[in-house]
């Protein structure tokens, strides 16, 4: 074989025909080969994530970030504090977008794994406690949780920068799952206004979007308008739309509490727009469990046989969302011995989405 190779390597190549242009090199098989691209910066990796994950292509940004991270596997572990930092922040970056993307088991091995990576960085260590904190949460474990809630608002305490805002959003949250709708409002708008100081605007919206889905909960309708349509509203501007589509849906929630269901519909089909293209499975399945609910509202005893095709084929991206309530009761009514249609609906899960990565 070495020989066979030297001597390919010592045949000159041919001249093509004198009025014929030179043909494409093929594979074995007949197909034409095409040039090796270049190989792409750690810079331009990390541009192309965050990027992604602020369009909500979330798949996408987590494809860049596990590029950035078999790159440094490759050079060898890190030998100083700051290399530690980095490779730590790409972890969690990589757990939050492998979150969003409804990869959840791989979301947790990563986050885990940062925690270790950036013990020495505070506010890295914090965000990873963060992204586990709504991982446990969605995986039904509130004692969890509350514990990397806890380490995130301690690791996080005396930092002036948006990560102090995420911990106390990652309160909310938990305060949220114990129902004390009040307490998570009172989280949230802390949270919205530190997020706002430090130009975070993605974060400051995810956060005014949960205090009006708590207002909700509380009969504060006219005030959970004018937040969740804030949120979405500032979502838009910032051109965000994984988070405009979240929200979008949290006012056809709220339409549907003032008893307004018409524009409730309307409302859950503008959020299924923007979420369709993106693949956004959880906001997705929102939308259409709302409108399924708004059918069994209008006509009681209908079987809404059209949505329940779109949220069968919407069940294997939900699987791991074992503490959503919302999932659960999907996956409840398409058992073989379902609820019945009137009791399908909870909607008391609002705050769903996790820190965006800075960049």
């Amino acid at each position: 074989m070495a020989k066979k190779a030297a001597a390919r390597k010592e045949r000159p190549a041919q001249a093509p025909r004198r009025g014929r242009a030179a043909a494409p090199k093929r594979s074995a098989k007949g197909v034409p080969r095409r040039a090796a691209a270049p190989e792409r910066s750690l810079e331009d990796l990390d541009r192309a994530g965050a990027e992604a994950f602020r369009r909500g292509s979330f798949a996408d940004a987590a494809v860049a970030y596990a590029g950035i991270l078999d790159r440094l596997a490759a050079a060898g572990p890190p030998d100083d504090a700051e290399g530690a930092r980095l490779q730590g922040e790409i972890e969690v970056r990589h757990a939050a977008a492998l979150r969003r993307a409804g990869k959840l088991v791989d979301a947790k091995r990563i986050a885990e794994r940062s925690i270790a990576t950036a013990s020495e960085s505070p506010d890295v260590h914090a965000a990873a406690h963060i992204v586990l904190s709504e991982l446990h949460l969605l995986a039904g474990n509130r004692p969890l949780a509350k514990l990397s809630a806890d380490v995130a608002g301690a690791a996080s305490a005396g930092i002036d920068g948006p990560i102090s805002a995420w911990a106390l959003a990652a309160q909310g949250r938990l305060l949220w799952s114990q129902q004390s709708h009040e307490d998570a409002s009172q989280a949230f708008m802390q949270a919205y206004n530190l997020c706002r100081r430090h130009a975070d605007y993605a974060n400051a919206a995810i956060a005014a979007g949960s205090v009006g889905m708590c207002l909700m909960e509380v009969g504060r309708l006219p005030d959970a308008r004018n937040w969740v349509g804030r949120a979405a509203e500032e979502a838009r501007e910032a051109e965000i739309p994984a988070v405009e589509a979240a929200w979008t849906v949290g006012l056809a929630r709220v339409a549907l509490a003032e008893g307004a269901p018409d524009e409730a519909a309307r409302l859950a089909e503008a959020g299924l727009a923007i979420a369709q293209p993106l693949g956004l499975h959880l906001t997705i399945f929102r939308a259409e469990w709302l409108r399924h609910y708004l059918v069994t509202l209008a006509e009681p005893g209908v079987v809404d046989r059209a949505r329940m095709a779109v949220l069968r084929k919407l069940k294997p991206a939900l699987a791991d969302y074992t503490g959503d309530r919302e999932v659960q009761d999907l996956l409840a009514t398409l058992a073989p011995k379902g609820r019945p249609a009137e009791r399908v609906a909870s909607f008391t899960d609002g705050c769903d989405p996790v820190p965006f990565p800075t960049a």
